[in-house]
């Protein structure tokens, strides 16, 4: 009888402290951005080289720990192990459990990859913008940077070259260059992944802020009796994966006002969900008189209301 068996993400400080000999941070010069933020990407060994050359084993390490990719939702017949994905990669090394985890998400690496191999600028690039679509889809502004060189761009990278550039990450050189084919250094990895990372942040924000990707939010109101108003939150889901929760409900008293504070349910990691229109609807309850308001997410700094939930409002 086979048994399922389901591997856990090791923790940030087991892939990148302790399963990693400790790096010199201070003290770092030189001439390229980022200098300050090396502690993000985190090498096997020794001092870190901002002008070094990026390794793919300290590259996938450190985008799945920043893009917080895991096995979550994966289950497996039997523990899987790197050796089952690519030939020339360690079980037992450091590096092992990201590339796992990696291969597992769809990031593209080799399959013959060696860990001390450098990476290049292009693949770095490439691999960052799928690591932020594995996150969400994040729209950008439509627009066809131009590139001085181009023309060296293997044709796979560039639409992922492009979304870096329209998202805000700083891939080109003060004459538009992008030196696609060279290797990327440690200092310039890590700041084209803080840029990357906090584009991702910045989006997922903006996205819980309006409540996407639900839409067409409405609010109906039903009186239960002469105490108490069922409240229904309904919207439109891209798919049946998504689904809407109340996250809170703000009482004002004084304008016998209740604000609902929704929460967008994601997709389980993993699944696969047809891309069909689906409604989605919560309930609640207030008391009766209260004129119900829908806020799509709970402020960053809530007002000075009583804030309650729907038990609260049957009392």
């Amino acid at each position: 009888m086979k048994h399922k068996f389901s591997i856990m993400l090791l923790s940030l400080v087991v892939i990148l402290g302790a399963a990693i000999p400790a790096s010199v941070l201070a003290d770092v010069n030189t001439t390229e951005p980022s200098a300050g933020k090396l502690q993000v990407i985190q090498t096997p060994g020794g001092k870190l080289d901002p002008q070094g050359k990026l390794d793919y084993a300290s590259a996938i390490t450190a985008i799945v720990s920043h893009f917080n990719l895991s096995l979550d939702g994966y289950n497996f017949i039997k523990e899987p192990k790197v050796s089952d994905y690519f030939t020339k990669l360690q079980d037992s090394a450091w590096y092992s459990e990201a590339f796992i985890i990696a291969q597992v998400n769809g990031l593209s690496i080799p399959k013959d990859v060696q860990a001390d191999q450098s990476m290049t600028r292009e693949q770095y690039a490439n691999l960052l913008s799928q690591a932020i679509h594995l996150n969400g889809n994040y729209p950008t502004i439509m627009r066809y940077n131009v590139i001085k060189d181009g023309d060296s761009i293997t044709p796979a990278y560039m639409d992922s070259i492009q979304y870096l550039l329209n998202s805000g990450v700083s891939l080109l050189d003060d004459k538009l260059g992008f030196n696609p084919k060279s290797p990327v250094t440690q200092s310039l990895a890590t700041r084209w992944l803080n840029e990357s990372v906090d584009f991702m942040h910045r989006m997922q924000d903006e996205l819980k802020a309006s409540g996407a990707p639900l839409q067409d939010y409405g609010l109906n109101s039903q009186a239960m009796d002469d105490k108490i108003n069922k409240i229904t939150v309904s919207a439109a889901a891209p798919s049946p994966g998504y689904g809407l929760q109340i996250a809170s409900i703000s009482f004002d008293h004084d304008r016998k006002q209740a604000i609902i504070y929704t929460k967008v349910v994601q997709p389980k990691k993993g699944s696969l969900n047809a891309q069909v229109i689906t409604q989605v609807s919560a309930t609640t309850y207030i008391p009766a008189g209260y004129k119900a308001d829908l806020a799509v997410t709970q402020p960053k700094q809530p007002t000075q209301v009583d804030r309650t939930t729907s038990s609260d409002a049957h009392s």
